[in-house]
């Protein structure tokens, strides 16, 4: 076995010296469980599929602890990097007596075989476990994470796309973080979307604390299949380039579980997961379709019997009443110049651009109501669009979106590009929609370093679609949201230079908070 180890070796490193060529030293990892895919698929050795991978361009493995001694010498043989080990541990009562002698194999499997780092994946809690069970788990995760540091072993855990893991769902990983500073984040990029979360969101939120990535790609929001990494509906591309621009320098593993074509799956995806990094290199761009994405489907909810013409409170200051535009300017601070209507309402006026509040605000409640005309042409982005600027600085979409398709982070009552909203209660073209905005304005010290970030609840035509959602920085079409903190700011509306008929507004009021 040695001598034919050594002769794949050889192989392997003519063959990967012509297939990393201009590729630079991307960490690309597989799962060893992808390997043995391979091997059954193909009716080779373990050995031989490994080199197979390993003539492709991977070079790190996550491997299981307790893998075979003879398949872990054939990746070591190879050249693989370590890139994580696997460890399933149960942390019920159940197993109190038993537990300390398996994360001992495991911490023990760790040194004996040179892995720093270890993906622990807590076993499934019991349907309907209780708040007490939930709290003995999360400080077993947390004790175990502990003595695994002192051995130099960094323990990560991942949002498990189950809903009985200790781990499901953001806010849960996120308490689990919280309660100890030695457990990393691995970012698991199709672990999100079973809940009906955003993974290019958590991305988004994350991005710095991500100690570990696995890029699972999915065919769609209603097909949860695993397909290649960069085939499906996670948009993989945008999350590779953000955790890179972000200084993130560790593995990405291609997770694929279930592939009846594993070698040439793993292919396609080590051969997107590169073309993603090199873009990130001298002279990095991105496009504005690598931040949108069009899974999960949001759905919709008839709010046609919605009024919501709330006149403004006591306390309050109208911005438009139907009559003048004194509150507002233009967008180089001339005087605003859309259009008033006899009905109290007034039109975009593209060729003048956006208007912006003359005053500036911090926190408050913003009220407005817009309507896209009957008969609107277009489709997309290119039919109604225009925005509400909160502070200047941070969009809530506004866009046809009855029974007109686009990308799901930007529809109507998406904070843009950055948050879904949970429904879609637009109504048809002619009829008048509301929002009624809170927003939460940032805190920062004196040195400008950001304390709370900013928040925004958005209801919808009476319909609650961003739950005091935070934001994650600036709206930008192209590439991703700056830290740019507007404590104080205008409110703007925006001119949209699509070719579709103009929207109007009607019965704007802001009452601050």
């Amino acid at each position: 076995m040695g001598r034919i180890i050594r002769i794949l070796s050889l192989a392997v490193a003519v063959l990967s010296a012509v297939s990393l060529k201009g590729e630079g030293t991307a960490r690309i990892s597989v799962f060893s469980d992808h390997i043995r895919t391979i091997s059954r698929q193909e009716g080779i050795p373990f050995a031989a599929a490994a080199a197979k991978v390993k003539a492709i361009g991977y070079s790190g493995v996550d491997v299981r602890v307790g893998q075979s001694p003879s398949e872990l010498r054939a990746l070591d043989d190879l050249g693989f990097e370590h890139s994580c080990a696997i460890a399933d541990i149960d942390f019920s009562p159940l197993k109190a007596k038993s537990r300390p002698g398996v994360e001992r194999k495991a911490i023990a499997f760790m040194k004996k075989n040179g892995y720093s780092r270890l993906l622990l994946v807590p076993a499934l809690l019991p349907e309907g476990a209780s708040g007490e069970l939930k709290e003995s788990v999360r400080n077993g995760i947390i004790a175990f994470a502990d003595k695994a540091a002192e051995e130099g072993i960094e323990v990560v855990v991942e949002d498990f796309d189950n809903p009985r893991s200790p781990c499901a769902t953001g806010p849960v990983l996120e308490d689990l973080l919280a309660g100890s500073a030695r457990i990393g984040l691995l970012f698991d990029s199709g672990n999100y979307l079973p809940f009906g979360e955003d993974a290019y969101r958590a991305v988004l939120m994350n991005a710095g604390k991500v100690r570990h990535v696995h890029l699972k790609d999915r065919v769609s929001c209603d097909d949860l299949t695993c397909t290649p990494a960069g085939e499906g509906c996670i948009p993989v591309s945008a999350i590779v380039k953000k955790l890179a621009s972000s200084g993130y320098d560790g593995w990405y593993t291609v997770e694929q579980f279930g592939s009846k074509s594993m070698l040439a799956d793993v292919k396609t995806s080590y051969d997107n997961i590169v073309k993603a990094l090199g873009e990130t290199g001298a002279g990095f761009k991105i496009g504005p379709s690598e931040t949108e994405y069009y899974d999960p489907a949001v759905p919709v909810v008839d709010a046609s019997g919605y009024d919501g013409c709330v006149q403004a409170p006591e306390g309050a200051l109208v911005l438009f009443a139907g009559n003048d535009l004194s509150e507002w300017k233009g967008p180089k601070g001339g005087d605003a110049r859309w259009r008033i209507n006899g009905d109290g309402s007034m039109t975009v006026v593209k060729s003048a651009g956006d208007i912006v509040t003359r005053r500036e605000f911090g926190s408050y409640h913003l009220h407005l109501e817009w309507m896209v005309p009957s008969g609107i042409h277009g489709e997309g982005q290119s039919r109604g669009n225009s925005g509400v600027f909160l502070n200047g600085a941070y969009e809530v979409q506004i866009l046809d979106s009855h029974g007109n398709g686009t990308y799901v982070n930007g529809m109507a009552a998406s904070i843009y590009k950055q948050s879904v909203p949970s429904a879609n209660p637009c109504k048809a073209p002619g009829s008048w929609n509301v929002y009624d905005i809170t927003f939460t304005a940032p805190e920062v010290d004196a040195d400008g370093n950001l304390l709370k970030a900013p928040r925004v609840t958005v209801v919808f035509n009476g319909v609650t679609v961003q739950d005091d959602r935070e934001i994650l920085g600036t709206t930008e079409y192209i590439g991703f949201p700056r830290s740019v903190w507007a404590v104080r700011g205008p409110i703007s509306l925006q001119s949209h230079g699509d070719p579709s008929e103009p929207i109007s507004f009607r019965n704007i009021w802001i009452k601050e908070l």
